[in-house]
């Protein structure tokens, strides 16, 4: 049985509607390879591998940002269960190929599989080739991996979603619903709603907050005024809660900092490119989110924005 640790915050988590820009746009469409039938209850380090298969890109034209459909309503719309197993299919294949395209680099083809509703929602990028540009010129970037893809439905919006859990890189377990519009015979996705993480083991809780008016992302409690550093005890799962004061979506995202740069300052502009990717997270405006981090080691990490402030926070080993 998961049981959740922290002394000072009580877990309650909400089911709601980096190189950050880059990261975050990874952070929720990129997807590896699928495998059926694996319980989204089990840590899945290490039961799914990144899709390697065919990426075939849509030649489907997008409806405006304007016209898109929502995609997370506060109140989350009413679906009904698909039986029609040929519509399931078409669900999962299309989330497959969206892994394909993203896992083999294609960007130019990922870029065809989503709406610019989704772009804009959630990634922050006003066209395709704003995020064509933001994701120009970077590294490899984390590979994904499905754990589990079930409970397709359809909505009265002529929408259809499908039920996912993944892994975002090495650490970063996500539970999601992704939306999906049919648009000229082509299942693009439409938006992504982040659903309670259910990681096994004991859980520590940090949680933070993106302040108003653009202020900048720090942790809720917990931080050392000395060191202003956030000490967090490594248990079997960590969960980040995440929220959003602001009146507009914002993104952060967390890296573990070199050993050679623990015990100093850390600011986004400068963080050195082996820093490993650990997570990455959007909130829409007045959201709370929760993000599961499994399989961590103990040592220093940072959550920040691009051009933002940086909240750095050190895992430890639990005292006897």
């Amino acid at each position: 049985m998961s049981r959740v640790r922290d002394c000072s915050t009580v877990y309650r988590p909400r089911a709601l509607a980096l190189k950050a820009m880059a990261l975050a746009f990874a952070g929720s469409l990129a997807i590896g390879g699928f495998a059926s039938g694996v319980s989204a209850q089990a840590t899945p380090a290490g039961m799914a591998s990144p899709a390697s298969g065919e990426c075939v890109a849509s030649d489907a034209t997008a409806p405006a940002a304007d016209t898109a459909m929502e995609g997370t309503p506060e109140a989350a719309p009413a679906g009904t269960p698909v039986t029609d197993q040929a519509v399931t299919d078409a669900a999962v294949a299309a989330a497959e190929n969206f892994a394909n395209c993203w896992n083999a680099g294609d960007l130019e083809s990922v870029l065809t599989l989503v709406t610019p509703n989704l772009l804009a929602s959630k990634f922050l990028a006003a066209s395709p080739e704003d995020a064509a540009a933001a994701l120009e010129g970077m590294g490899e970037l984390p590979a994904y991996s499905i754990v589990s893809a079930e409970n397709v439905q359809t909505y009265d919006d002529g929408r259809a979603s499908l039920d996912i859990v993944y892994m975002l890189g090495d650490y970063q377990l996500v539970n999601a619903r992704w939306y999906m519009v049919m648009v000229d015979d082509a299942l693009l996705i439409d938006a992504e709603e982040l659903m309670l993480p259910q990681p096994e083991g004991d859980a520590e809780v940090v949680s933070f907050t993106f302040a108003a008016d653009g202020g900048d992302v720090a942790f809720d409690q917990g931080v050392d005024e000395e060191t202003g550093v956030r000490a967090a005890t490594l248990l079997p799962a960590v969960i980040l809660h995440a929220t959003n004061a602001d009146a507009a979506p914002r993104m952060a995202m967390v890296v573990r900092v070199p050993e050679a740069m623990a015990g100093t300052p850390v600011a986004a502009d400068n963080l050195p490119a082996d820093a490993e990717f650990v997570a990455a997270v959007t909130v829409g405006a007045g959201d709370q989110v929760d993000i599961a981090l499994v399989g961590l080691s103990a040592g220093d990490y940072a959550l920040y924005e691009a051009g933002g402030a940086v909240a750095p926070f050190n895992l430890a080993e639990p005292e006897a």
